[in-house]
């Protein structure tokens, strides 16, 4: 997927009957939206440099030749709908948390509340952290990492990385610079422990999809990339939303807490669904297994996809 843009019409015309004058007239569509491959989306308002890494390149309309051209643009709502939702609506049960949000046009959707464990998911923040704190600028050996953490989640990688970033201190400090503020990274090199909600996730995604102040366009087509990228074998959660996995950029984690012998698994990333482009975040606690963990995030996840479309 590509850029979409409406196109520039440029409306001429002459008129000559004894003294000669032309003039222009011009119209144009207050519409951008750029979708990037998997998922990647960045906001309706703002474009960012092209990057092979996740975009195509732009399309463009021939101008139409009538006489007269009216573009409408597609306004944004001034006042995104905001649901909060239980569970039970959504038909989901069980200790679990749901986030989304439109990218398109702003709706939310929140169903359950509550703390979790990330688990894996914390290698995105990590990973973000890590690009903040270096200002984007990364060692050959700090990227081999990363793609390890990311695309096979590898946790010999995120503990290096962890450590990179000045392990629990660093993590809460850089954590406090994106606005997460229900984020609490895990003490004694246990980052899997780091406790947090499905909105502060949501605002993490947000540095990654749309642009912003904090974390460079480059830095969010890396991140991008690299949560597009996942094995196959790790490609599940919150891309059961999506109309197309391939389009779907995710980081999934998953614990089995040893004294209870209960499951952690949590789901976040970008889908792309009946047009729209979403970001979701969904945490479960003490599932009686990582099947029923997964099970619970892909009902949840696709249930407040839809919910969000239709508001």
């Amino acid at each position: 997927m590509g850029i979409r843009r409406l196109p520039f019409a440029l409306l001429a015309g002459a008129l000559a009957l004894v003294v000669a004058a032309t003039f222009w007239l011009a119209t144009a569509s207050g519409e951008t939206r750029i979708a990037t491959p998997a998922g990647a989306a960045t906001s309706a308002v703002s474009s960012s440099p092209q990057s092979t890494a996740t975009q195509t390149a732009a399309s463009t309309p021939s101008a139409s030749s009538s006489a007269a051209v009216t573009l409408t643009p597609v306004a944004t709502p001034t006042s995104p709908t905001t649901l909060a939702l239980s569970l039970a609506a959504l038909g989901v049960s069980g200790t679990v948390s749901v986030a989304v949000y439109d990218l398109d046009d702003s709706d939310q959707l929140t169903a359950g509340g509550g703390s979790y464990e990330t688990a894996s998911i914390v290698k995105v923040d990590i990973l973000v952290s890590l690009l903040v704190q270096r200002n984007g600028s990364l060692t050959t050996s700090q990227k081999s990492l990363a793609r390890s953490m990311i695309t096979i989640s590898d946790n010999d990688a995120a503990t290096t990385l962890f450590q990179a970033v000045g392990s629990t201190t660093g993590l809460n400090r850089t954590n406090r610079t994106l606005g997460l503020i229900e984020t609490s990274a895990g003490t004694n090199g246990n980052w899997g422990l780091t406790r947090t909600t499905a909105a502060d996730q949501i605002r993490l995604l947000k540095l990654i999809f749309l642009p912003n102040n904090t974390l460079s366009d480059a830095s969010r087509a890396y991140v991008s990339s690299l949560m597009s990228s996942v094995s196959e074998a790790q490609d599940w959660g919150v891309t059961a939303a999506a109309d197309a996995e391939e389009t779907s950029a995710v980081k999934n984690g998953w614990l089995q807490r040893s004294t209870t012998g209960l499951w952690d698994v949590t789901s976040i990333g970008c889908v792309e669904a009946k047009g729209h482009h979403l970001l979701v975040a969904v945490l479960v606690t003490s599932a009686k297994s990582e099947g029923v963990g997964i099970s619970t995030i892909e009902k949840a996840a696709s249930a407040g996809v839809a919910r969000v479309i239709t508001a």
